[in-house]
């Protein structure tokens, strides 16, 4: 009761008072944020927990204490800094686990106390960096940065304004020296992906200075007019190449084509599902194109034989969701034949992938395999390496050998997998998904 006093005595300006954004610790060791917290006696308190609009209530015997967030522009006594500093050093000594969040708070606290000095002349001393500076990109995310860290720490708010003015001089020294670029880009005539995406770096980078409405419109409208040209351009490039080719390597190479295009303009594509269309339609054609070959396997090219083993083994083909590694559908895997037990002391599993876009030269690919454990949030996986197989009208076969003590009597689901080749040298290897999962219930050895 003595602490509920103490931050009583702090916080309570008047009978009826209302605070901002607060960290309310409750006499149980609980923490919680809330946007709003009141009184209207010594003896029930209300508050707002954030991400909520309903008000809760509690008895002020069930509260620890109330500590308010540094409020921006605010001045506050010495007094008041030292008691509320002081009251959350008591709180972190009582509830250790909270001691993260409540450390927190104090250091915004002690910032009042002890404020940073030269402040001013730091301000001035980084707009004069960056107004000899070359005025590129890098300076003045540089720039702005340590501009936004001085924001940061002044928890007084006594040099927002400074900081602000500041931050819209070199906004605007940045964009002005830039638009001629940007320009540039946008006025290209080329309609690549790759140049899209050099002018939607441009355009980010551009807004990313101090603009004025106007001028923000103006960069959207020429980028969205980008972006547009690049996927008309992009739709009927990959139309054209199917047509010229009439092979499923031709098909492949568009399919691929339209999932590069729809990855690059996902955020201004217009309708959203433009390129989706595109890619059903590509399909569609490439069944003309193509006669033997239907498409419906997520884009992959069977044939009468797929569609033939399919009779007897779709139960067992892809789709069952992958879990635990990142996914990109480029494959659908089946086992050509019925799944039979292990024999021996091997278990050995073929498996047919059709492939719905060129893959990668020298890939290394593997089989992945999930296996449910009883009570656990996330199966257990496995991966298997697996003879290196030739790709061949969106085509390949391979066969897994495990030691049969491994899987007898699991039900495993499983899937093809390729090296993440954009994992830079010295870091741990990664592995993507590249198909949903097969399952099969593998019986007990013969």
């Amino acid at each position: 009761m003595k602490l509920v006093s103490a931050i009583l005595g702090v916080m309570l300006m008047s009978i009826a008072c209302a605070w901002g954004r607060s960290y309310i610790v409750t006499a149980k060791g609980e923490g919680v944020w809330v946007s709003s917290v009141r009184t209207m006696t010594n003896v029930v308190i209300y508050y707002v927990p954030e991400g909520s609009e309903a008000e809760q209530s509690a008895i002020m015997t069930d509260i620890a204490g109330v500590i308010p967030a540094v409020a921006k522009g605010r001045q506050y006594t010495d007094q008041e800094i030292a008691d509320t500093a002081g009251l959350i050093d008591k709180l972190a000594m009582r509830f250790f686990k909270l001691r993260k969040h409540l450390i927190a708070l104090n250091q915004q606290w002690q910032v009042l106390r002890t404020p940073e000095t030269g402040v001013e002349e730091k301000i001035s001393a980084l707009a004069r960096k960056f107004d000899a500076s070359a005025k590129d990109q890098a300076t003045f995310k540089d720039v702005s940065l340590q501009m936004e860290m001085i924001r940061f720490k002044d928890a007084s708010g006594k040099y927002s304004n400074q900081v602000e003015a500041a931050l819209i001089q070199i906004g605007s020294a940045y964009f002005g020296a830039n638009r001629g670029k940007g320009d540039k880009l946008l006025n290209d005539p080329d309609t690549s992906v790759l140049h899209f995406l050099a002018c939607k770096k441009e355009v980010d980078g551009l807004k990313a200075g101090y603009l004025g409405e106007a001028q923000k419109l103006q960069l959207d409208m020429a980028l969205q007019k980008c972006c547009d040209a690049t996927i008309k351009a992009g739709i009927e490039a990959a139309k054209q190449s199917l047509l010229a080719g009439k092979t499923v390597d031709s098909y492949l190479e568009s399919s691929g084509a339209l999932r590069t295009l729809k990855l690059a303009t996902a955020d201004l594509a217009q309708p959203k599902d433009v390129v989706d269309r595109a890619t059903f339609a590509l399909r569609a054609a490439a069944i003309q194109a193509c006669p033997g070959y239907d498409f419906a396997l997520k884009g992959c090219p069977a044939n009468e034989d797929d569609r033939k083993c399919l009779l007897e083994t779709k139960k067992f083909a892809s789709v069952m969701t992958i879990r635990t590694l990142d996914f990109d559908e480029q494959a659908y895997m089946f086992p050509p034949k019925t799944p039979g037990p292990p024999e021996g002391d091997t278990y050995r599993q073929p498996f047919r992938i059709l492939f719905n876009r060129v893959q990668p030269k020298n890939r290394e690919y593997m089989i992945g395999g999930e296996i449910r454990v009883d009570g656990a949030g996330k199966p257990k996986t496995f991966l298997w390496r697996v003879p290196a197989f030739e790709i061949r009208d969106g085509h390949a076969e391979t066969t897994l050998e495990v030691p049969a003590s491994r899987l007898s009597g699991e039900d495993v689901s499983f899937f093809l997998v390729c090296k993440d080749t954009t994992v830079k040298e010295g870091e741990q290897a990664k592995w993507i998904a590249l198909s949903l999962g097969c399952q099969i219930s593998v019986g007990k050895a013969k």
